[in-house]
C-alpha cells in the first residue's frame, strides 16, 4: 500500500476502535464481566508459577523476575492479538467464507485482508495492558535490571514485528478454509500451539525445535525474544531480525489470501 492508503487504513481503524468502545459501554455489565474472566485467567497464571518457583529458583534459566517479564509481553500478545483480529475476525471468517458473508467485504474500498482481520473489535480484552505493564515493571524490578532509551525502542520493534509474525501464521492457517470443506475449528486449530510456545520460554524445548520455532516458525519473537530484549540479554539487532521476519510473513499471508480469494465461489456466483 502506498503512504496515502495507510493514513488512511489507520483512519479507519481508529474509528473501528471507537465504535467498539460505544458498543461494548452499551452493555457495560457484560463489559465487565468479561474483563473479570480475563483477570481470573491471568490470576490463575501467575499463581502456577509463584507455586512453581517455590520449589525451584530457574525455569530453563527463567528466574521468577524473568518469568513476569515474559507474562507480561504474553499478555500484551493476548490483548493486541486476541483483541484485533481473533476473537471476532479470524474466528468468524471461514463462515463468512462458507456463507458467502464475504461478499460485503470484497466489495468495501478498503484492502480486504485488513477489513477482515479487523472489522469487529473486542476492546474489553485491551484492559489487560494495564496488568501486562505492572508485571513487566514488577520483573524487572525483582531482577534488579534497569533499561535504556535504545533497549525500549528495540523492545517495541521487537514486540510490534512479533504481532505480525503471529497475525500472518494465524491468518494463513485460517485461509486454509478456501481449500477444504467446511471445518468449523480451524481457527482453533493454531491457537493451542502459538498459546503454548508463547506462553513459556522458548528455552524449555530442546536445541533443533528452539531453532525451528525461532527462524521458521518464528513464534519465539511473539514473546520470549522481546523480554530478552528488554531484559538487556539480547543486543537490538534481533529487532532487525523480527522487522525482516514479519515483513517476509506479512508478504506471504497477503500472497496466500489472494490466492485463496481466486478460489472463493461468492453468493452471487
Amino acid at each position: 500500500m502506498q503512504p496515502g492508503e495507510i493514513k488512511h487504513h489507520l483512519k479507519v481503524f481508529w474509528k473501528l476502535l471507537e465504535i467498539s468502545f460505544m458498543t461494548k459501554m452499551a452493555f457495560r455489565f457484560n463489559f465487565l464481566f468479561g474483563y473479570l474472566i480475563d483477570i481470573g485467567w491471568l490470576l490463575f497464571t501467575l499463581a502456577f508459577f509463584k507455586v512453581f518457583y517455590l520449589n525451584v529458583s530457574e525455569i530453563a534459566g527463567w528466574d521468577y523476575g524473568e518469568i513476569l517479564v515474559l507474562l507480561g509481553v504474553y499478555w500484551i500478545y493476548q490483548s493486541l492479538i486476541y483483541g484485533v483480529v481473533v476473537i471476532h475476525n479470524l474466528r468468524r471468517l471461514p463462515l463468512r467464507i462458507w456463507n458467502g458473508e464475504l461478499d460485503f467485504y470484497l466489495l468495501k474500498p478498503l484492502n480486504s485482508q485488513f477489513l477482515v482481520s479487523c472489522k469487529e473489535i473486542w476492546f474489553p480484552i485491551f484492559l489487560n495492558l494495564i496488568p501486562a505493564v505492572i508485571f513487566i515493571f514488577q520483573g524487572m524490578g525483582i531482577t534488579e535490571r534497569s533499561f535504556n532509551l535504545s533497549q525500549i525502542l528495540a523492545f517495541l520493534v521487537t514486540t510490534l514485528a512479533g504481532l505480525l509474525i503471529v497475525y500472518a501464521i494465524w491468518f494463513m492457517a485460517v485461509c486454509v478454509t478456501f481449500f477444504l470443506d467446511k471445518v468449523d475449528n480451524l481457527p482453533y486449530l493454531p491457537q493451542a500451539l502459538i498459546d503454548y510456545v508463547t506462553n513459556y520460554p522458548i528455552d524449555i524445548f530442546k536445541t533443533r525445535t528452539r531453532f525451528i520455532l525461532t527462524w521458521f516458525i518464528p513464534l519465539a519473537f511473539v514473546t520470549s525474544i522481546p523480554a530478552r530484549v528488554l531484559l538487556g540479554q539480547l543486543n537490538s539487532i534481533y529487532a532487525l531480525w523480527a522487522s525482516l521476519l514479519a515483513g517476509i510473513f506479512i508478504f506471504f499471508s497477503h500472497k496466500f489470501w489472494r490466492l485463496g480469494l481466486k478460489h472463493y465461489t461468492s453468493a452471487s456466483s
